[in-house]
């Protein structure tokens, strides 16, 4: 039997060498979309490692607005009770939930507006990219503040300088500055999530809930 497959293969050399050749064309276009297919599943899951987030919970309103401008580092009109908090944490498709209180200060004698953002150490698996200047990567006490690279640049403040909140009227003290990043995070002032409750009179609100899910495929799954 295997003779006579090999004879009539050798009768159409011409034919058999086309097949031959198209059946190699086919194996190989397989394998690089397999390897295409690969890679990119791997890209992607490290952009989104790379992102620390895959959700976020906002007010009521739209989403996509307010999530782009919480993004932006810009402050919402409504809140979330901090209740939400625990309902999001217990979900199983969810690996993290980080609260956030973003609050703007005018400062028009100065022509600028300063966004405070309170936090606690869950934000810090949400922002793999923080890298300190110098100072602490996280807050030394209550009344500690992390500022950004542009923001410090704008107080002149070094770790270690106390830094009064003349609209707040509270005293903080620097507890780290960030390295330049090339997002929002260089302007903004950070404090813990309980201080910024208490210096803009927000107990109990948070802005928006940052979200990391434990498998970024089941992401239709966490948004039900």
């Amino acid at each position: 039997m295997g003779r006579l497959a090999l004879r009539n293969l050798l009768r159409r050399p011409l034919r058999t060498a086309l097949t031959l050749c198209g059946l190699a064309v086919a194996v190989a276009v397989l394998t690089c979309l397999t390897a295409f297919g690969q890679g990119y599943r791997r890209g992607l899951a490290t952009e989104l490692d790379r992102m620390g987030m895959q959700m976020m919970l906002v007010p009521l309103g739209c989403p996509y607005d307010a999530a782009a401008r919480v993004l932006k580092g810009k402050t919402l009109d409504n809140s979330l009770p901090e209740s939400a908090l625990a309902a999001v944490a217990e979900d199983p498709a969810v690996a993290v939930a980080a609260p956030l209180l973003l609050l703007a200060v005018p400062r028009p004698a100065e022509g600028r507006t300063d966004l405070w953002v309170g936090l606690d150490q869950r934000a810090l698996t949400l922002k793999p990219w923080w890298k300190m200047k110098s100072g602490v990567r996280w807050f030394t006490g209550e009344d500690s503040v992390i500022l950004g690279a542009e923001a410090a640049e704008m107080e002149m403040r070094a770790v270690g300088d106390k830094f009064f909140s003349p609209e707040t009227g509270r005293v903080l003290r620097v507890a780290g500055l960030l390295e330049r990043s090339g997002t929002s995070d260089d302007s903004l002032f950070f404090v813990p999530l309980k201080t910024a409750q208490d210096m803009f009179h927000q107990p109990g609100r948070l802005t928006a809930i940052a979200i990391r899910l434990r498998d970024p495929a089941r992401l239709q799954e966490a948004a039900q």
